[in-house]
């Protein structure tokens, strides 16, 4: 009975691991570059994010 109740958790462990691995993402986090062709990079360039472009400048 043990030894069967082990495979069975074996199998489920198996078996989530396996459905997890085949799930696609839909959205890629923040900052992942985007390739789609019908992004429109312009507006963020017009309006950077605030504090884009400041560097700390040290001799």
């Amino acid at each position: 009975m043990n030894n069967n109740l082990k495979r069975v958790k074996l199998l489920f462990v198996i078996a989530i691991f396996a459905f997890s691995c085949t799930q696609q993402v839909s959205k890629n986090p923040p900052g992942y570059p985007d390739r789609s062709p019908e992004l429109d990079v312009l507006p963020g360039f017009q309006n950077p994010p605030k504090g884009y472009g400041n560097v700390a400048f040290y001799w």
